[in-house]
């Protein structure tokens, strides 16, 4: 399937506003395939270079743009990304999104206009980037789940998906039942996870 590249460059800052610039890239460059990495070192940083190299539409690059403030007003410190767009869901392996850690920048490739895809899987980027094996089998332990990521186990049950729910619940929510033991829950977890007091209870 051919695309049309349109590169865009968001450079979130330390407050987590987001300046929009164009990418300088020739043609020759867009067009010349990326070899993953092995096991790229993810490193967090207060301005991320996020980058649209597929799919980038005005309503899109907002929707990126106030996931990166939220992450960004949150402190949740995130790594370089690239970001790519599309239409078709065959592109994310039939899921409405997927993160893929052994690209350098690693991708983050949005399959659904629904607006929680883009926060859930930039948490799986801030994930990567800031947590080590420890701080998974505490969170496991501590939420009661079978396992981080193994892919035999049900989804419900994996901490990687857990985790990149939570974050993005206590990141999009308005006004939630906050003494809900639902939500008592979600907060808890959030804080667990990013040793910072969730954004609902600021």
């Amino acid at each position: 399937m051919k695309h049309l590249l349109v590169a865009l460059v968001l450079t979130a800052t330390a407050l987590g506003s987001v300046v929009l610039e164009p990418a300088e890239q020739s043609t020759a460059q867009a067009a010349a395939p990326t070899v993953p990495t092995l096991a790229p070192v993810l490193r967090p940083t207060a301005d991320p270079v996020v980058t649209i190299t597929i799919g980038a539409t005005p309503a899109r690059t907002t929707v990126l743009k106030e996931a990166l403030d939220q992450f960004g007003t949150a402190g949740l410190l995130l790594p370089d990304l690239e970001v790519r767009f599309y239409d078709q869901a065959d592109e994310c392996r039939g899921h409405l999104g997927l993160f893929q850690p052994q690209y350098s920048p690693p991708r983050v490739l949005v399959c659904s206009e629904l607006g929680f895809v883009v926060p859930h899987e930039i948490a799986h980027a801030w994930d990567e980037a800031n947590l080590d094996d420890e701080d998974r089998a505490r969170y496991v332990a501590a939420e009661g789940l079978e396992t981080w990521d193994d892919p035999n186990s049900d989804r419900e049950q994996k901490g990687v998906e857990d985790a990149a729910f939570i974050i993005q619940q206590n990141l999009m929510a308005t006004n939630p039942p906050l003494s809900s033991p639902t939500w008592e829950r979600r907060t808890v977890a959030y804080e667990r996870l990013t040793g910072l007091v969730s954004p609902l209870l600021a």
